[in-house]
């Protein structure tokens, strides 16, 4: 039987999946297969527990809609879209919480470049995903293949022995589609963290965040609709 609350959190969500599909009618509209609803891939599993893998998994269009949002907390933070295949620029002098969401294999990683600690010269490269693949060798080409080189690029005058590089373990998602949600979570706590503090949470402050990853794609959903509103 449904309690009350339950009703009205069916209705919370059935309300922004409209405004979901709102907000993407033209988007949608621009391809010539057929696409997932947009709606769909963020909330479905909140809706429903029928539903595969592929339509609940979030695509680069949803992860970056919502790393765009990062950049309201301050003007020192930037993001790097997943999408990116030509060289990026930015005036680091000016920026010092860089994220960017990467995916490789199907699977959403967070890296982050932290110039956060002004009594610092080193820089933090922070890696992390939701299987904590930093456990096994993979882990390592992450940030060889893709976290090192993007540095280099940013900082062409950055000596090796400046650069620390760290994956930090996370609350482990507890499906297969729970990837994307997992690194915006965490990018939402280094951005806000660093809004507060004017520097990156540390390790120890981070253990004590903890979100289902599954029920913050409503958080997701809500701060999507509030950005393309302002647009």
């Amino acid at each position: 039987m449904k309690t009350q609350n339950n009703i009205y959190e069916i209705s919370d969500l059935l309300c922004l999946t409209e405004t979901l599909d709102r907000c993407y009618a033209a988007v949608s509209a621009t391809f010539s297969q057929p696409q997932v609803p947009y709606s769909h891939r963020l909330l479905l599993p909140l809706l429903t527990r029928e539903f595969t893998i592929e339509r609940a998994w979030f695509n680069e269009e949803i992860v970056n809609d919502f790393f765009k949002t990062l950049i309201k907390f301050s003007p020192k933070i930037a993001v790097i879209s997943s999408q990116t295949t030509r060289r990026v620029n930015f005036d680091l002098a000016k920026t010092q919480l860089i994220f960017w969401p990467l995916l490789v294999n199907s699977h959403w990683h967070l890296i982050i470049i932290d110039q956060s600690y002004a009594a610092k010269q080193d820089i933090s490269i922070y890696m992390l995903d939701s299987y904590n693949l930093f456990q096994n060798d993979d882990s390592f080409d992450i940030y060889r293949q893709y976290a090192y080189p993007l540095v280099k690029q940013l900082l062409p005058g950055v000596l090796d022995e400046q650069l620390i590089a760290e994956h930090i373990q996370i609350p482990s998602q507890l499906n297969d589609y729970d990837c994307g949600p997992a690194i915006c979570y965490w990018a939402k706590i280094f951005a806000q963290h660093y809004c507060s503090h004017g520097q990156t949470p540390t390790t120890e402050e981070l253990k004590h965040y903890m979100m289902d990853y599954t029920k913050f794609r409503k958080e997701i959903a809500k701060t999507i609709i509030a950005q393309k509103a302002l647009n």
